[in-house]
Formats: C-alpha cells, structure tokens, sequence
C-alpha cells in the first residue's frame, strides 16, 4: 500500500476544505479592489453563494475555463470571504492579537491593533451581506460584541466604520455599536477613540435621545473632539455646539470651561443664565442670594450662581 498522504482517502467533511488548498482545484481568480489575485474554486463559490452563482456561472463565463472576475471589496476582505465560503470560518473570525504579534506591545499598540480588526470586521460584514452569506454576518456580529464587552472604548472605532460603510452595513451591528456607547460612555472621553468620529457622527451622539449623559459631559465630549484638531474643527464644533442645552449646565461651569471654550457667543450663556433663573422662580425659589453657609444643597447653590451673575450683569 502507497502510505503517500496525497493516495489517502480524504474524508467527506474535509472535501470543502481540500478545494481551498489544492492549488489545481482552483479555476477562478478574484482580483481584488486593491489589486490583489485570490484564488478559489467556482463551483464550491457558486454552491455556496447565490451571488457568486450569479456572477460566475452565467452566459458570459459559461465557456470559461479559468475565470478572472473583478470585484469590489479588498483581498483582505475577499479571503475571508472564500475561506469562509469553503470552511464556514475564516482567519478574522479567528483573530487574537496575542498570538499574531511575537513583540510585546504597549496597550496604545495593542489598542490600534484591536481597532485595525474590527474595522475590517465590519467591512467584512457588509461582503457578507453582499454575498448573501448571513450565517457569516451573523457571526461577526457575535464576535464584534466580545470585542466590545473586552474593550468598551473600540464602541465609537466601530461606530465610526459602520457609518462609513454606509447602508451595507448590517443594522444589528450599527445597534450593537450605538448600545455599546450608550453603555460605556467613558469611550467619550477616551482621546484615542474620540479621533475615530468625525463631524457627522458627532453630531449623531450629540442628538440620541437613549444616551443618558449631564449634558456637560456632551460639552466635555465636544471640546475634546474639537480639540484633536483646533483649525480643522473650530467652526464645525460651533455648528455642532447648537445641540447642547447650556440650561442644564451648571452655572459655576457655564461660568468658567463653558464661557471660555469659545463655542459660545455671550448672548448664549446669558440666555441660559436666563432659562436657569425662570427655573428656579417657577420652583418656588425666592430669587435671592443665598449664603453657602445656609444650605449647601444642589437646588440652592445653582440659584446662587445665577443670582451672582445676574447681579453683575445688571450693575
């Protein structure tokens, strides 16, 4: 008997998997958004995907022998997509920094080396979708909330690509990222994941109504977003700042970070002054200076900061 491993019997399971790995099974070539040649085999594509059936066995490939199709997604992505195709896995689903870097790394490192993946987790996602493979989609899905739950700050980097994906993107996994924000929202203050938004997303968390955050928190987020790149996003941060009600700020910080951020015009924190003191007259406060040595409560504090400023503006 031959005891060549290639004269044995491969068994029924592994048959798929042999397609991607013998090289003289493959009969068509992706070539790739970035120029890239993967390889694979048409009829394990065709079986697996009604849009590869589609694209690779319609009239115009069907006297090919060795088909070359263009495609538009990048051969990262489309690796993932015919090992996915041939062994209902791939290597992104795979993925441990741990195990694909011999250095050490910082946690800075290690931070942009997780957000490198799930970006091309949620690209991977919109192929899946593409290719009509939900099973795939589904997974990813799974493993972006592993992600997220290891790592709350990565929320608003796959938030970003998600966005950026534009509507290819599975809603789900715009929920999960949305949710995971709305959860932690320490990654609204974390710088490295602040410069993953740009204007539009901003604006997108400044206006959700489901996240519960003091809207100097929402400032905070702003100014830091703004201050990444103070050319670039001074006006904008401007135009973005309409969304945050300086009325439910407190006065001694609308007095002081607020005031002097230059998002604001001073007819703008008057006017909040303003709103603030009808508040406190509609409670039933008498609209006076209160010593801090009589009361040191929330309520009485916010009506002293306002009757000081009001004071001063009058005299």
């Amino acid at each position: 008997m031959n005891n060549n491993n290639t004269d044995k019997e491969v068994p029924l399971g592994k048959v798929l998997s042999i397609f991607l790995t013998d090289d003289g099974l493959k009969d068509v070539t992706l070539i790739t958004s970035d120029g890239e040649l993967v390889r694979a085999n048409h009829y394990v594509l065709s079986a697996r995907s009604v849009v590869f059936r589609r694209l690779l066995r319609g009239n115009y490939f069907s006297e090919a022998t060795n088909l070359e199709v263009d495609v538009g997604f990048p051969g990262s992505i489309m690796r993932d997509i015919v090992e996915y195709s041939h062994t209902d896995t791939c290597a992104s689903l795979s993925w441990n920094n741990s195990n694909n870097n011999t250095n050490k790394q910082s946690p800075l490192e290690e931070w942009h080396a997780e957000k490198e993946h799930v970006e091309t987790l949620v690209g991977l996602s919109g192929a899946a979708m593409y290719y009509n493979l939900p099973s795939l989609a589904k997974k990813i899905e799974t493993n972006l909330t592993q992600h997220l739950r290891r790592t709350p700050s990565l929320s608003l980097a796959v938030l970003a690509a998600c966005r950026k994906g534009g509507p290819s993107i599975p809603v789900e996994l715009v929920e999960c990222a949305m949710a995971s924000v709305r959860r932690n929202k320490s990654a609204l203050f974390d710088e490295k994941a602040v410069a993953c938004v740009n204007d539009s997303l901003v604006k997108e968390i400044l206006k959700d109504k489901d996240l519960k955050i003091d809207e100097y928190d929402l400032f905070m987020f702003l100014t830091q977003w703004m201050e990444r790149s103070p050319k670039d996003r001074e006006s904008v941060a401007k135009d973005l700042s309409i969304n945050i009600r300086l009325e439910k700020i407190n006065p001694e910080d609308l007095h002081s970070s607020v005031s002097s951020s230059g998002l604001f015009a001073p007819d703008e924190i008057h006017e909040a002054y303003r709103k603030q003191a009808l508040e406190a007259q509609q409670s039933n406060h008498a609209f006076q200076i209160p010593s801090f040595q009589q009361t040191k409560s929330i309520a009485w504090r916010k009506l002293h900061s306002v009757s000081l400023w009001v004071s001063s503006n009058s005299s």
